[in-house]
């Protein structure tokens, strides 16, 4: 008898770090530096980038993921890892998890344990999470806000190409467990949002820590989502009289914390009590500049958010 879990090391795994290994190179990234977010040696990825992108691709097809599926979560981690190897790491395992609980992999598991086909364990301990009313309301209210991104003809044009996560959290919450997001973010497919999975607590760590160092300077705070940015958005967001916040230069932050952008934010609240609605982070050396939206929950944020759309394509 062999576990799940035994699937992800052996098979899931190995596919999904060959494939990012490939696309990163294709960014140009260095050996060196893909070795260090993946946490392997770079002999390892010498002998990933040796085998042809198709034999990991193939695995994935083995397991049951389509090809659509794969290119998708290849470039989702490739993303979140240049964030942050953490961020990789939460979102690594938040598609790990979506795939049990969708029944994905059970055919390749039956197939290498020789499982009973009536088998769900997966589907019932990694299935949807019973929640206090509280955070049910929470969730309730992120799934009508998602709604009106998906509908808007507007909001894919200010969608940032690591694309888009809309995040909300009860007015006690402490840590980004308590925090709700969207497992694989909100991603354009065929010209429109699309929410690529229901709403859950702790789907977004980065998103999550931008949300909760925006409450702890105002209580009222209870929700977030990130846009992109250049010079015609902060000359929009002033137009809409959106209090904006410019975070603190990357070359002069101390670089103590795993997710840069976080601890710029955290540098810009340090030197200033100035009240805000918007944050907008320049970006760097391989991250792209956002504009983080803020308001008291989901739906207004959300509307913010598609105002500035429709001023954006209009202008």
């Amino acid at each position: 008898m062999h576990p799940p879990c035994e699937v992800m090391v052996k098979e899931f795994l190995p596919a999904m770090r060959g494939l990012v290994a490939h696309e990163l190179t294709a960014r140009s990234f260095s050996q060196s530096r893909i070795a260090r977010l993946l946490g392997v040696t770079q002999a390892a990825v010498s002998q990933y980038l040796a085998s042809g992108r198709e034999s990991f691709s193939s695995k994935t097809r083995y397991l049951g993921l389509s090809n659509e599926e794969t290119e998708r979560y290849t470039k989702l981690l490739c993303e979140d890892l240049s964030v942050s190897p953490i961020e990789g790491i939460q979102t690594l395992y938040t598609i790990w998890r979506n795939l049990l609980a969708k029944g994905v992999f059970c055919p390749a598991h039956q197939s290498l344990s020789q499982i009973p086909k009536e088998c769900d364990v997966c589907m019932r301990i990694f299935g949807p999470v019973k929640t206090d009313d509280k955070g049910g309301a929470v969730l309730k209210q992120m799934e009508s806000a998602s709604k009106l991104l998906e509908a808007s003809p507007y909001f894919p044009h200010i969608m940032p190409e690591v694309s888009v996560n809309l995040v909300m959290c009860p007015e006690d919450a402490k840590n980004e467990s308590e925090v709700a997001g969207f497992p694989g973010r909100i991603i354009k497919v065929h010209g429109r949002a699309r929410a690529m999975m229901q709403p859950e607590f702790g789907a977004s760590w980065h998103m999550a820590r931008m949300l909760l160092m925006a409450k702890s300077r105002n209580k009222q705070i209870g929700a977030g989502i990130d846009v992109k940015y250049d010079p015609k958005m902060l000359v929009i967001l002033t137009d809409m009289n959106v209090k904006t916040l410019l975070t603190a230069d990357k070359r002069r932050v101390g670089h103590g914390q795993q997710d840069i952008a976080v601890e710029a934010f955290s540098a810009t609240l340090d030197k200033t009590r100035e009240s805000f609605t918007a944050v907008v982070d320049e970006g760097g050396l391989g991250l792209e500049p956002i504009t983080y939206i803020f308001g008291r929950d989901a739906l207004e944020v959300c509307e913010t958010a598609l105002e500035l759309a429709s001023r954006y394509c209009k202008s």
